[in-house]
């Protein structure tokens, strides 16, 4: 009788030990299936905090037969994830015309890019250097300016001047078609030219 309660309390103890590990395996388990929480509720962050920083980034577009068309370099950007846009401090670039390929240097000091629409708004000491095929140079200034690339579209309200080899040009609000090399003045147009 002895050696049977013997078994008996050892085939207890045998199917204690194997419950036990059984509820600590799936403890474990059950602790593994909890989703991490890898970002705070964006309500917490406040809505002016960014997903993301990018030190010296560089954001690049290309046309439909992969020739590119504009580059522009951040030496900071902060990217906002949920509002699909990114704030660029000093950004610079470059856009280039279609079919020349002639070059407008671009740069300001502050920039915000909207990704998904590839509009770049830039603000505060924008410049626009654009060479042309003969060697002459023509600079645009102003507080304010919208580069559309998709679109291949620059616009502002702000005040503007342009500055060429032949006199300049100050008007507040421009409108331009980046490959057809064309800008529209829209209000309180001056200019003056040097003839030859």
């Amino acid at each position: 009788m002895d050696l049977l309660n013997t078994l008996k309390d050892r085939s207890v103890l045998a199917y204690g030990a194997i419950a036990l590990t059984l509820l600590v395996l799936a403890l474990v388990l059950m602790e593994t299936e909890r989703p991490v929480a890898r970002d705070p509720d964006p309500s917490l962050r406040g809505d002016d905090k960014p997903d993301g920083f990018i030190e010296g980034g560089s954001y690049r577009s290309y046309d439909d037969s992969g020739r590119l068309t504009s580059q522009i370099h951040s030496r900071r950007a902060e990217q906002f994830n949920d509002a699909g846009y990114i704030r660029m401090e000093s950004p610079a670039g470059v856009l280039f015309e279609q079919p020349s390929r002639l070059p407008w240097m671009i740069s300001a000091d502050s920039g915000r890019y909207q990704l998904d629409r590839e509009i770049l708004k830039l603000s505060d000491d924008v410049l626009v250097v654009r060479q042309s095929g003969e060697g002459r140079t023509s600079r645009l200034e102003t507080q304010r300016l919208t580069l559309d690339n998709r679109r291949r579209l620059v616009h502002t309200d702000a005040p503007v001047a342009l500055y060429d080899p032949y006199g300049e040009t100050r008007a507040i609000g421009m409108h331009g078609l980046i490959d057809e090399r064309v800008l529209e003045f829209r209000q309180q147009v001056e200019g003056t030219y040097q003839l030859e």
